[in-house]
């Protein structure tokens, strides 16, 4: 079994994500010849390798990497929209903020940019630890 190197998680990630607003589609209803054309975008991997990572990403629960400042002034802007209380529905629209900022990006910044899905939970606790302005910062 060879590890995912973090280039192809993003890769998977960015064309997942594509993948589900270009067919309005939730991975929850993908079926394999979703999976066979999801794979055509990370070239070492199989479909049944990405299914497979894309199951490992929901059980660690979600995305693992450092947050950006663009995603905590997404996520900031969203709390100040929406409150924080329904993080499910922050967390996609956080999501789908990223996706359409790297979709009208210029090419040379989108070469730069790399679409990392946050869930729920992921951006509750970011708020809670290290955005929320109440929080006393020692």
């Amino acid at each position: 079994m060879t590890q995912w190197k973090d280039d192809e998680t993003h890769l998977f990630q960015y064309g997942l994500f594509a993948y589900m607003v270009k067919n309005s589609k939730f991975v929850e209803d993908f079926d394999d010849n979703d999976w066979e054309q999801i794979a055509e975008i990370v070239p070492t991997k199989d479909a049944r390798k990405c299914h497979k990572r894309w199951l490992f990403i929901q059980k660690l629960g979600g995305n693992k990497t450092k947050w950006t400042a663009q995603e905590d002034e997404i996520l900031k802007q969203l709390i100040v929209d929406h409150g924080a209380k329904d993080w499910t529905s922050i967390s996609e629209k956080l999501n789908d903020a990223l996706l359409e900022l790297i979709q009208n990006a210029s090419n040379e910044d989108r070469d730069k940019m790399v679409l990392t899905a946050r869930n729920g939970k992921q951006c509750r606790e970011r708020w809670l630890t290290a955005l929320d302005p109440s929080i006393k910062k020692s």
